[in-house]
């Protein structure tokens, strides 16, 4: 199933409202380096990023705006992929397909405070 925006909109918590929102993949190392497709969506308190999942294999991310130091948008080989400095860990977002990627930057620097 694709994830879409009210999907994660009726999970968030009280108070809670999307800022911006972009459609790509998580870098993940599940027995080896795989990507997960979803949503990566900045809201007022936190980053949400929900996997596009089958029944019974979801996989949900939060990252807290206090515990992530850096965001930015770098240029690999091929594409450009989203790199967040979240506590001691490197986490990349690769295959962006939205336009308003440096939007969705601008936002989350600004919850981080840079």
């Amino acid at each position: 199933m694709q994830v879409n925006l009210e999907t994660i909109k009726q999970n968030l918590d009280s108070g809670d409202e999307v800022l911006a929102n972009i459609r790509c993949s998580l870098e993940v190392y599940i027995f080896r380096n795989t990507m997960r497709p979803g949503m990566f969506v900045a809201t007022q308190n936190k980053l949400i990023f929900c996997a596009d999942s089958f029944l019974g294999d979801e996989f949900t991310e939060i990252y807290e705006y206090k515990n992530i130091s850096d965001i930015a948008l770098k240029k690999g080989i091929i594409n450009k992929y989203i790199s967040i400095k979240h506590k001691e860990d490197a986490i990349r977002f690769t295959h962006l397909i939205n336009a308003n990627v440096e939007d969705f930057i601008t936002t989350v620097n600004s919850k981080i405070g840079k």
